[in-house]
This record gives structure tokens, sequence and C-alpha cells, in this order.
């Protein structure tokens, strides 16, 4: 049984990651669509400044340690700097061009991004189930297209710089995962989020003045309103709160929730954006966003089911006094990475409450999907009103 302590962090946890990841967002596209503030590049280098004054206000206060940075992980640190800053950058610009709807209907193909990478630079094999649910990870982004296209809503500089972003994202994934692990267990959490914002600052100043927006921010309709600056940089600073309230779903929770999680905050995302932002959907908009959403969902499931059956599989060799290292590797072979967070040994036994896939979180979000997909199903199908 799960102590009732435990189970209200996860919920806690849960539900500020999931307000956090979707308000900034939805938010940031409100800067970028109704404010017009056309600077998503200084909109970025804004969002690390405002995120290491942040955590400096907790290192003064000491309700956080402060750690030097050690010189070892200087080469992790380079790379991870460059790494997210390219992923933060060319988001914020897909965010300016796109529709949220295509934007994250893009972003739902990182699974791709990663499962090619790990083919390519660690020539690791993956099975079938995973190479099926590229199907409609990659169908959705193109109905989602089609339907952009449509609506006169399509920018092939916003894609190409999405795709780029999660190109970046899966390499970060990738290559420094297990890096970014010993960082964080070395200096801990916050002090790692606040050499990441001092290297990006580094990273971010020279392409904000490539781009030319620190010279022509002056020229923004709201540039001398006081309120909508105090707007923009509390946004900004929800990128360094959404970063947090990830890591925080994690020490209860494993990585495979937390695509679960994802999926929910794009439902959220999609949804809501459409009213808001007046999105011009048509059939091939609603079904590609929603079943960019499932697919998210269906890989993680697969997942899920692959990691137990590896796990089933490593405990068999090692009860038959097979090679221990090898049973090990028999437990990772078909993850990414980030699947790995399900073996630290710090995180309570807390959340998985069931078995296999059959867990109550599991559960209810499989029921909300469904929900999800009949209620879409119906309005792309809805007779128009004349």
């Amino acid at each position: 049984m799960v102590e009732p302590t435990t189970a209200a962090l996860w919920a806690i946890y849960s539900a500020l990651y999931i307000a956090a990841a979707s308000s900034r967002t939805l938010l940031t596209k409100s800067v970028f669509a109704i404010y017009e503030f056309d600077y998503p590049i200084l909109f970025s280098l804004l969002g690390v400044i405002t995120t290491g004054l942040a955590i400096c206000v907790l290192f003064a206060t000491k309700r956080v340690k402060y750690a030097a940075f050690p010189m070892q992980h200087a080469k992790t640190l380079a790379w991870l700097t460059v790494l997210t800053g390219a992923t933060m950058g060319a988001q914020n610009m897909a965010m300016d061009l796109l529709s949220v709807a295509l934007q994250q209907a893009l972003r739902g193909t990182l699974p791709i991004a990663v499962v090619v990478l790990e083919k390519i630079i660690e020539g690791k094999k993956h099975s079938h189930m995973i190479h099926l649910c590229a199907v409609p990870l990659v169908l959705a982004p193109l109905l989602t297209s089609w339907g952009s296209i449509a609506a006169s809503e399509w920018n092939v500089l916003g894609v190409c710089c999405m795709m780029g972003s999660v190109v970046a994202s899966g390499a970060k994934d990738v290559l420094l995962h297990f890096k970014i692990r010993e960082l964080k267990r070395d200096i801990g959490l916050v002090p790692t989020l606040f050499w990441l914002q001092i290297g990006m600052s580094f990273f971010m100043l020279p392409w904000t003045f490539a781009q030319g927006e620190l010279t022509t921010v002056k020229d923004w309709e709201h540039f001398g309103s006081l309120g909508i600056w105090a707007f923009v940089l509390f946004v900004t600073l929800l990128g360094g709160v959404r970063a947090y309230t990830q890591q925080l779903v994690l020490t209860l929770d494993s990585a495979l929730f937390l695509v679960f999680c994802n999926a929910l905050i794009q439902t959220l995302c999609v949804f809501i954006s459409i009213p808001a932002f007046h999105t011009s959907m048509n059939n091939e908009l609603w079904i590609g966003s929603v079943l960019s959403i499932l697919a998210c969902a269906m890989y993680a499931a697969v997942r899920k089911m692959e990691k137990a059956k590896a796990k089933k599989e490593a405990e068999a060799k090692a009860a038959a006094g097979e090679d221990i290292e090898g049973a090990a590797e028999a437990g990772t072979t078909a993850l990414t990475p980030a699947s790995t967070e399900d073996d630290d040994p710090n995180r309570p036994a807390a959340c998985d409450w069931g078995s296999g896939l059959f867990t109550i979180p599991g559960v209810l979000f499989a029921g909300y999907f469904f929900c999800m997909f009949a209620y879409t199903f119906y309005l792309a199908n809805k007779p128009k009103e004349e």
C-alpha cells in the first residue's frame, strides 16, 4: 500500500507539472500572438535571466544550498548548454510562427528522433512494436500539417525550427542523459539548473545579437508598458518552474509516467488554444492533433511492456546464475535512456499502483484519452452549420 503522504505528494507534483507546462506553452503563445512580441530568441534569453535570478534568490534565502560547479563536468555542461539553448530558441521561433496544434504535433515526434539517434549513434536495436509506434507518430504531424496548409496557417520556417528543436532535444536525451544524472547527483538539481542558466546566457546573447532582436525590440508596440513587460517576464520564468516541477515528478514516479503527463499537457494545450487563438480547424487538424496525443500514449505503453519483459528476463538469468552484468544489460536493451530513471534506488516505491500496464494512473489516462478521441471524432464529423 502507498502511504497517504507519498500519494498526496505524487498528486501535488503531477498537478504542478501539468499546470506549469501547459500554462507556459499557452501563455508563451499569447505573448507572441496577442501582444505581437516577435522576438523569440530575446524571449529565450529573458527566460534564462529570470530563472537564474530566481535561483539566486533561493540561494540567498538559504532555501537551497549553493554548490560550486565541478570542473570534471565542464564538457557535459558545454554540450548541455548548446543542445538546450538550441532546443529552447528553435522551439520559441516555431511557437511564434505556427499554431499550437501543429507545433504540438511536431513536438510529438520526439520519440522517433530518440529511436533514430540511438540507432545511428549507439547502434541500439529496437523492437518491431517500437517501430510500429513510429507510424502514427509520423502520420499525426502529416495530417496536422495538411490541415494547416488548408487553413492557410502553414509556415515553412516554423516547421523547420520545430523539427530542429526536436532533433536537438533527442540528441540531448541520447548523448547526455547519464552525464546529466551524474551532474545532478554531485551538486543537486537546483545548482545544476543554475549553472545551466549561466551557460545558456553566454549561448543565447550572441544569438540574440545576430538576430538583431536586442536593437529592434525598442520598436515593439508595447515597449513602454511596464505591465506587459511584467507579464512577459512572468511567462519566461515559467520555463524554469516547468523544469523544476518535472524533476519533482521524477522523484516519485518513472519517466514513463512523465510521457503520459506530457500527452495530457499536449491535449490541454491543443484544445484550449483553438478558441483562445482563433485557430482555423478542419478534419485533418482535429484528427492529426488527437492522433499525435494517442501515439505518444501508445509509445509509453509499449515501452512499459518492454521494460517489464526485459526485467523478468534479467531476473531469470540472474536466478540461473548467469552473468549479472549481462542480465543488467538485457534489462535496458530496448529502452530509451530516459527510461532508466525507473531504476533509481532512492525513489520511493510510490506510484506503481497495480501491476504491468494496469496501474491506477495508467487506467485513468487510458480512459481520458478514449474520451478525448471520441469527442474529437464527433467534432471532426459534426455537420457544419450553414
